[in-house]
């Protein structure tokens, strides 16, 4: 939100808690909902990178899931988080349905293989120490 403070909330500790968390997960793992976050911002960037897990939508579109009741202004809030255990397969908005948020469909496909194959981004020391701090 544009007036609130630059210091952690309780969805930013939140999402440290879930980030520190699934970074020790060996098996595969997928982390999606209303994160009422945009995908450039601090937070959803450290996420992603102290996680260790892959956001689908890279470099494959906007996806903007808010506000489905007003066309001129949509901003991409909803996720879908995965290991590097997965491969996209398709991915989509759905139409919309009476909700404030579009739905998104994701086909995902296990392969084994791919863990050791895609790209994940780390956290470095700084980023670790501050997914800390706000996840306290």
């Amino acid at each position: 939100m544009p007036k609130e403070a630059l210091y952690s909330t309780a969805k930013d500790k939140e999402l440290m808690k879930v980030a520190l968390n699934v970074e020790h997960f060996e098996d595969p793992c997928i982390v999606m909902g209303d994160l009422n976050d945009v995908a450039w911002s601090y937070v959803t960037k450290l996420f992603r990178k102290v996680s260790g897990l892959i956001d689908p939508r890279r470099g494959r579109g906007f996806y903007s899931t808010f506000s489905a009741n007003n066309s001129w202004m949509r901003i991409p809030l909803d996720y879908i988080f995965c290991s590097s255990h997965f491969g996209l397969v398709s991915m989509r908005r759905m139409p919309h349905n009476g909700s404030d948020h579009f739905a998104m469909f994701i086909h995902l496909q296990y392969q084994e293989q791919l863990e050791k194959m895609q790209e994940k981004s780390e956290a470095d020391k700084k980023e670790k120490e501050a997914a800390v701090e706000k996840a306290a």
